[in-house]
């Protein structure tokens, strides 16, 4: 792969868009066949969550189609108006110009209502214009991206008087912007807009009755609705080689679309993106082409700010800062001088933020300046804390000051990892944590982070406005606690940044980050997540990290003491462990630890780099949360767990109870230090057997 590819850009465009690391590994998480169970299922699902989306679950269908939006706009125009029929297509942009011109190609006898490109049509005009000359059915785009203008489709379908067939683009603006579908009859959007899968496939949301309608209407074969949608019902399969991998992309974006807040939330995010941009800009002499009162928090033209200003450069200076922008489709006077910058996708304020300062840089100099790095103080550098930290040392986007308790271990770290530097003394600590914006902890327990925390005080103020991100594997109710407190008396954003995947992992940069805490420092600290783990997932409040990484190491546990039992059962009725491993790898009963932990470790002999006194740790903290009130669930769950309470039930988890137990007689027969995968030794000599058959495999 060329190094050009290997930068990650933020697209400021109206789309392809920026896609989270969850996406895009969901993408290729597996391959899957168009007839596969597992895949229609996803389709069913897919299909279900848009129509709640757009809140028309009981009145409308949806419409898979593979291709672009454009496929899909196309799709719905020969669907929906009927042979011999006419056509109105309201135009203040390019968007509705194509409609146009799809209509031309269709043989759709079409009248067009130009209306200016900075303007929106009104409903009163588009009413005298149905007047004058009655059609049977119209389009109007809902969020023209050409300028960044909302359409009022809530007014132009109040004014249909006789029983039009309205259609709405809302390419870029389902998902987020508000719009009532209950009479539309066809509504049009894209899987990498508003929702940020990737790109290949549109969807339609058709009124029943208005797609049943359209059966042998389509000018089309691979552009009928109406037989993609009767072929979807009967067999739950496109009709033509479906697009599988971005469906399961598309999927994750929904999810995550969900978990985030929904449309409310996304349309926050967009306003907040688009007030940074737009007043950034504009404060560096970039005009706005639409007034305040039209523009959308989509996307946002603007005008070159002089007439000889050269857009390629520009282009090209953001560009090499890894930032890409869209050239402006404006006509008459504007035609040529005009950008755009869209917010939408996987863009958070931060992002914009640092957009703005790379066109202040360049209108400053010309050509890209170099930011200053990021001043991170790294607190913990044991077997978990060097690599992690040393991934974040690796990157020239940060200046790293590594401190450990113990002494030498400043010093070999830097040994290592070169561009850091060594603080060896509580001085320079206080020193190093007073320049510092980002603190790091990497600790055996939230104890211990919090004695850090008494370590540094003296270098913090009313109001640091530090981001603290502690990869700890900590107590979940200390952890909120601890946020709560670094907040009221310093104003430090404090995120449990629980992570999984091991010394190797954290090495590789390909850590799973389990982290708790508020959106706003989530986003801020993205950056520094992203230097040792591909796979972060935002779970909630502060805490919810550490409870799930402790959950998912009880688990883990449990499944490593079970596959310890079952594998050394067959083994001593004469299966060969390896050919056993095979088998149950694929079949329903594998999991990570017969998938990763016998082949990689046990069965070679070489240590995970997971203590078992930690994991015993982990499994005390999850058994501990199990039992506790949930004080912040939803109030259902409450009443739940009252009633439980009530009824004198204690709340117990008995299979991970036995499983705590039977860890920490490991810890006791093992020691604390041993690595965890001792604990299968347990039933190797119970059953007489032996797990270690490919030692010399190991690396």
């Amino acid at each position: 792969m060329s190094e050009g590819l290997k930068q990650r850009k933020l697209l400021f465009t109206p789309g392809p868009l920026n896609t989270s690391a969850a996406v895009r590994e969901h993408m290729g998480c597996v391959d899957l066949g168009s007839r596969d169970t597992e895949f229609k299922k996803i389709q069913l699902i897919i299909r279900a969550q848009l129509l709640k989306i757009g809140g028309v679950e009981k009145t409308h269908e949806c419409i898979l189609l593979q291709g672009s939006g454009t496929y899909a706009v196309e799709a719905a125009v020969g669907a929906s108006v009927p042979r011999g029929g006419t056509a109105l297509v309201i135009s203040n942009g390019a968007y509705g110009a194509r409609i146009g011109t799809i209509c031309d190609r269709l043989d759709i006898k079409k009248n067009m209502m130009l209306c200016p490109w900075d303007s929106t049509p009104s409903p009163a005009a588009v009413a005298a214009e149905l007047a004058a000359r009655p059609v049977d059915t119209v389009f109007i785009v809902h969020h023209e991206t050409t300028a960044g203008i909302t359409n009022d489709v809530e007014g132009i379908r109040k004014i249909l008087a006789n029983n039009e067939t309205l259609v709405v683009d809302s390419m870029s603006g389902f998902g987020a912007l508000p719009i009532n579908l209950d009479n539309v009859d066809f509504m049009v959007s894209s899987a990498n807009k508003c929702i940020p899968g990737v790109p290949g496939f549109a969807f339609v949301l058709a009124k029943k009755e208005a797609l049943v309608a359209s059966k042998g209407v389509s000018r089309s074969l691979v552009l009928d609705l109406y037989d993609q949608w009767s072929a979807m019902e009967k067999s739950g399969q496109f009709r033509f080689t479906p697009p599988t991998h971005v469906m399961l992309a598309f999927h994750k974006a929904l999810e995550e679309h969900t978990a985030a807040g929904g449309c409310p939330a996304t349309l926050a995010r967009f306003h907040k993106n688009h007030a940074i941009i737009k007043g950034g800009l504009r404060a560096l002499g970039f005009d706005t082409i639409i007034s305040d009162d039209l523009q959308s928090p989509i996307i946002t033209c603007f005008k070159y700010p002089t007439d000889d200003f050269d857009f390629d450069k520009f282009y090209d200076s953001l560009g090499a800062q890894g930032f890409v922008i869209y050239p402006g489709k404006m006509q008459g006077d504007l035609a040529g001088k005009t950008f755009r910058v869209g917010n939408i996708g996987d863009i958070h304020p931060p992002d914009c933020e640092a957009f703005v300062a790379a066109v202040a840089a360049y209108q400053q100099g010309g050509a890209p300046k170099k930011a200053e790095p990021v001043r991170v103080v790294s607190i913990g550098l044991g077997k978990m804390g060097t690599p992690l930290n040393g991934r974040i040392a690796s990157n020239d986007k940060f200046s790293v000051s590594a401190y450990d308790v113990f002494p030498g271990g400043a010093d070999r770290f830097q040994a290592s990892f070169p561009t850091a530097t060594a603080v060896n003394s509580v001085e320079e600590l206080l020193a190093a944590v007073a320049k510092a914006q980002v603190i790091t902890t990497c600790l055996p327990n939230t104890g211990n982070v919090k004695e850090a925390w008494e370590t540094i005080k003296p270098a913090l103020t009313a109001d640091s406005g530090h981001i603290w991100l502690d990869a700890t594997s900590g107590r979940s109710d200390e952890a909120a606690a601890l946020a709560e407190a670094l907040w009221s008396e310093h104003k430090i954003g404090y995120l449990d940044c629980a992570v999984s995947g091991g010394p190797k992992g954290a090495r590789n940069g390909i850590l799973a980050a389990l982290v708790g805490g508020t959106d706003d420092t989530f986003q801020r600290a993205k950056p520094v997540i992203s230097c040792f783990s591909d796979k972060i997932t935002h779970l909630g409040p502060a805490g919810s990290g550490h409870l799930v990484k402790a959950m998912n190491n009880a688990m883990l546990g449990a499944q490593m003491l079970v596959a310890s039992e079952g594998l050394a059962a067959v083994v001593r009725h004469g299966v060969d462990l390896n050919a056993a491993l095979k088998a149950i790898n694929g079949s329903s009963g594998r999991s990570w630890v017969t998938m990763q932990r016998f082949p990689d470790n046990v069965t070679t002999g070489k240590p995970y780099g997971f203590a078992l006194g930690m994991h015993c740790k982990d499994m005390d903290n999850a058994l501990r949360a199990s039992r506790m009130p949930a004080a912040d669930a939803a109030d259902d769950q409450q009443a739940k767990r009252r009633k439980v309470e009530d009824a004198g039930e204690p709340i117990v988890s008995p299979m991970l109870e036995l499983a705590q137990s039977l860890m920490h007689k490991g810890k006791e027969e093992f020691g604390a230090t041993a690595d965890h995968t001792e604990t299968t030794q347990f039933a190797a000599k119970r059953h007489g057997v032996e797990f270690l058959v490919n030692a010399g495999d190991s690396e």
